[in-house]
């Protein structure tokens, strides 16, 4: 999924604290959450309802704790996504990794390990499930033929089209949190 990014211009990475708080969501399990970041003596975060409140220490960088406080949250529900979607679709996977990868939304190495990036936190719940659905895919076709497409499209109808979106929000996307 190297494509999405298209031609990268060194630039200053906007904040992720800015982008959450414009934003005012994070999504996972196929749902959006709406969030606040808050302040105290020790990072964290709780869960109201359908609010995830982010906990930041007073005296720490708050970019770091912010990353640091996504990829624990990514790292839990995402493989737990993954996990779902793997057993409805009968797919077998070795592991599931959740990274910091610089340029990719995902991965499927032939040995079955699936990894995926904590900025899927950051984006609409359907283009997340597609870049999932997307990687598990490749377990069963490791390329982009036409026969990879069809199995894609068996497992999300709007897999062209969530395409053509992730390719839009990428750059910005992955600026975040660098």
């Amino acid at each position: 999924m190297k494509k999405h990014l298209g031609n990268r211009k060194k630039k200053s990475a906007a904040s992720l604290m800015e982008f959450l708080q414009k934003q005012g969501w994070l999504s996972f399990s196929g749902r959006k959450y709406s969030t606040k970041i808050s302040f105290g003596n020790s990072s964290g975060i709780h869960f109201m309802d359908d609010l995830l409140c982010f906990v930041l220490d007073r005296d720490g960088d708050d970019e770091f704790e912010l990353v640091a406080l996504l990829r624990q949250l990514a790292s839990d529900k995402l493989k737990i996504r993954t996990r779902d979607f793997a057993q409805d679709k009968q797919l077998s996977v070795v592991r599931i990794s959740v990274r910091d990868q610089k340029s990719r939304w995902g991965s499927c190495s032939d040995r079955g390990t699936i990894s995926l990036n904590w900025r899927l936190l950051l984006i609409r719940p359907a283009l997340q499930d597609y870049i999932i659905l997307h990687e598990l895919a490749h377990l069963t076709e490791m390329n982009h033929s036409g026969t990879f497409w069809l199995l894609l499209e068996s497992y999300d109808i709007q897999a062209r089209k969530h395409d053509r979106e992730v390719t839009k929000i990428s750059r910005e996307i992955m600026s975040l949190g660098r």
